[in-house]
């Protein structure tokens, strides 16, 4: 999953995120909006965000 340039390996968190496998959605492809405005729903807690920090993996160079 990509947010912000940013890539994330969600795998060990798809069990548990609280919007059950809505995460899905969002693997594989650049997720920026999708996580940005909660699918359509909000934001994401300050919490998730930083929570997200804990599955990065990489950054995408342009």
């Amino acid at each position: 999953m990509i947010i912000d340039d940013q890539v994330y390996d969600v795998t060990d968190y798809v069990d548990i995120h609280p919007g059950k496998k809505s995460i899905l959605n969002g693997c594989g492809v650049d997720a920026t909006e999708m996580f940005n405005s909660r699918g359509g729903e909000g934001t994401h807690s300050p919490v998730a965000k930083a929570l997200k920090e804990n599955y990065l993996i990489g950054s995408i160079v342009q």
